[in-house]
């Protein structure tokens, strides 16, 4: 069991990596939320306000 254990938490912890996002709201003057932009981790798909907008 301890050899799973050993296996099975390097795993978990880099796919935890690879699942990372990074995101980055646009406001303007008045503090208003202008775009929302996502940027996934380990991909090059990026999604403004929530769609699928392009591939880098």
């Amino acid at each position: 069991m301890r050899r799973f254990a050993l296996f099975i938490c390097p795993i978990m912890v880099l796919a935890m990596i690879a699942c990372a996002n990074e995101q980055v709201n646009v406001y303007d003057q008045q503090k208003q939320l202008v775009k929302n932009v996502m940027f996934m981790v380990g991909s090059d798909m990026y999604f403004v306000d929530g769609q699928k907008l392009h591939s880098i």
